[in-house]
């Protein structure tokens, strides 16, 4: 259940804010709805909330207070405003309609990204709807309680009739797009995708029904994560067969997304499987972010990428990459030099032919570099602190959390 007075908590709703009708932010939203039609009525069922463009041809104060009276009689559950050539605010007979009816009326002063917006609020939903349908899932308890203590853990796994003395994994499925520009009609995006994780999870399940494991699911809006189990390490092959193999099945089910599993170490504690979904979630945001090659990985196989899931105090390695790469990441061509030159191991050569650039034109870049850095690039541990700098800039990119 997502309320529109949530929505203000949303990444996409940064700068937006509520200017009237307060008395409706408990409304409860069921999809999001752009506006695209001079009416509404005949599109809506009920609890929709309704996205204004500033950019709209012909709309203004007398049509906005129509899809006020619209929205009341509909029970819409709310109205943003984008700001643009049509509207630089509302106006007084705008809000005081909204406060009138009780319709929550947001506004943004920028330009704002609808897809962004839908996505967010779909996604959100989804989210909630699937977390209420599945409060009982043994993986959900586990990840979102690391205060359980081993005999809770213990009485859990009884009751969700799993034994507690084997060793454990965890695999996660997660659909990522491959682009803003290639994703689907944000209106259909979340049903889609819940419509392939359920035909997936069936999927899943059959298969590890067949092999005498009782499925444990967590699913997410645009992910599913399994936890399998088994007495040594050997018995964990087939469930990888079987989970790459349903990968490459519904690989290509989600128009303009990708389909990636991802996996954690093996554990023998079961106090460490919450962890070990954390293990495949941070494997799983790697290949999100085009960090890792193919769809395929496990948290295991990660190398020195590893390192930053265990620092938990996430300002440290932040300070740490600052120290390094702030002042460069402000001058794009020097920051991909120094990228370059790392990669190639400080040889000159290959660095200036992969930027095809003069060798001495690759000299004058080193030298500013080093002139930013106060330090030099030959220096071993200089060389090394900025590799990890990095390796931690492109799993936390700056503008990231």
């Amino acid at each position: 259940m997502l309320t529109c007075r949530e929505l203000l908590h949303l990444d996409s709703f940064r700068g937006v804010s509520v200017v009237a009708g307060h008395s409706g932010l408990d409304n409860v939203i069921s999809w999001p709805y752009p506006k695209h039609t001079k009416v509404v009525s005949p599109w809506v069922r009920g609890g929709e909330f309704i996205l204004v463009s500033g950019y709209e041809y012909g709309v203004n104060d007398s049509e906005l207070i129509a899809l006020l009276d619209e929205a009341e009689m509909n029970h819409l559950s709310g109205i943003m405003v984008e700001g643009g050539i049509n509207f630089k605010t509302l106006s007084r007979s705008v809000t005081d309609h909204a406060d009138q009816l009780g319709v929550p009326l947001f506004f943004a002063s920028r330009v704002v990204s609808f897809l962004d917006i839908c996505r967010e609020i779909s996604n959100a939903i989804l989210e909630s709807s699937l977390y209420d349908k599945y409060a009982s899932s043994l993986l959900k308890k586990l990840v979102s309680d690391d205060s359980l203590s081993q005999k809770e853990v213990q009485l859990l796994f009884k009751e969700a009739d799993v034994p507690s003395d084997c060793i454990y994994q965890v695999f996660l499925f997660a659909i990522i797009p491959q682009s803003i520009h290639d994703a689907p009609d944000a209106s259909d995006y979340g049903a889609t995708m819940l419509g392939v994780l359920n035909a997936l999870q069936n999927a899943c399940n059959a298969s590890l029904n067949a092999m005498r494991i009782k499925p444990i699911v967590y699913p997410g809006a645009s992910s599913a994560a399994y936890m399998v189990y088994g007495r040594t390490e050997s018995d964990f092959a087939p469930i990888l067969e079987l989970m790459e193999h349903t990968r490459g099945q519904f690989s290509h089910s989600v128009k303009g997304s990708n389909l990636v599993l991802a996996s954690s170490c093996i554990t023998e504690n079961i106090l460490e499987i919450g962890k070990a979904y954390q293990q495949a979630f941070y494997t799983s945001s790697l290949l999100r972010g085009g960090l890792l090659a193919g769809n395929v990985y496990s948290f295991s196989d990660l190398g020195s990428y590893q390192l930053p899931f265990y620092i938990e105090d996430k300002a440290v390695l932040f300070a740490f990459r600052d120290r390094y790469l702030k002042e460069l990441s402000e001058n794009e061509q020097l920051l991909a030099t120094l990228r370059a030159y790392i990669t190639f191991g400080g040889n000159m050569l290959r660095t200036a032919e992969a930027l095809y650039i003069h060798r001495n034109t690759l000299s004058y870049r080193i030298e500013r570099i080093e002139s930013i850095l106060k330090k030099k690039l030959s220096d071993p541990e200089v060389y090394r602190d900025v590799l990890n700098a990095l390796m931690i800039l492109d799993i936390y990119p700056y503008g990231s959390k």
